[in-house]
């Protein structure tokens, strides 16, 4: 099964896509390989317009 999920609010709209990309690009950027990523969690915070992330269970940023 496959899942498209976005968010729509205060005129924007952001994809799941989007987000998982973003979250990729900022691993790759501080010298990791995306092949390491086994569990992603995303939590987009609307009111704040950043994606919070979780990679593998401890490595915790925003965007």
């Amino acid at each position: 099964m496959k899942v498209n999920f976005c968010v729509q609010a205060n005129g924007i709209e952001v994809t799941q896509d989007q987000m998982v990309n973003a979250v990729k690009k900022e691993w790759q950027n501080q010298g990791n390989m995306v092949k390491d990523i086994e569990i992603m969690e995303l939590f987009y915070k609307v009111e704040e317009g950043k994606c919070y992330y979780v990679i593998n269970g401890n490595n915790k940023g925003v965007i």
